[in-house]
């Protein structure tokens, strides 16, 4: 239902959208088929390339610049982003400190390409460290742990504003921007 509201939202016609990148650590199937290729399908759009990303929290971000990456190297003109998940199938519904965190729900954008460069996407800074992998995690495929989500709140929210602020100040710098120069974050 997300994708076909972007796609109403964008007034582009399905047959126009060339890649398919849906953003999620909860797919319907383990391994395959992406969820990606389940949304194509019902969209009918089975001929389309389809890929997954699982990148948890970043994902959607991750998924944006994987469009931007495709559509200025001109493989792809229009992208339909999905990010997606079913956190309910993870959480412990006994474990106060995640359960009341995570959801469900869905959203979807497409990214076109565009002439304009008040309408492109400027930049996209994404980063990743898998040393704090114990801040955040599921466990359950390599231990005898329930595959539930586990997080060290305190911990994880710190890194997440310190992350999330030197990330702005990086890409402002990179950019050559302002503060004054920013309409809505």
């Amino acid at each position: 239902e997300a994708a076909k509201l972007a796609i109403s939202r964008a007034d582009i016609d399905l047959k126009d959208i060339d890649l398919i990148v849906c953003a999620t650590i909860t797919p319907d199937y383990y391994c395959m088929p992406s969820t990606a290729c389940l949304i194509g399908d019902k969209l009918g759009l089975n001929n389309v390339m389809a890929l997954d990303i699982s990148a948890a929290c970043t994902g959607f971000v991750y998924a944006i610049q994987t469009a931007k990456a495709f559509v200025e190297s001109g493989m792809k003109k229009n992208v339909l982003i999905v990010g997606a998940e079913k956190l309910s199938s993870v959480i412990d519904y006994e474990d106060r400190t995640t359960c009341m965190l995570f959801g469900d729900g869905a959203g979807a954008a497409i990214i076109s390409a565009t002439e304009d460069k008040d309408e492109a996407i400027l930049d996209i800074q994404c980063n990743a460290d898998g040393s704090m992998k114990d801040l955040l995690m599921t466990p359950g495929v390599q231990s005898d742990e329930a595959a539930f989500i586990q997080m060290k709140g305190n911990e994880t929210f710190k890194i997440a504003v310190r992350t999330l602020t030197n990330d702005v100040k990086d890409i402002m710098e990179k950019n050559k921007l302002q503060n004054e120069d920013i309409d809505l974050f």
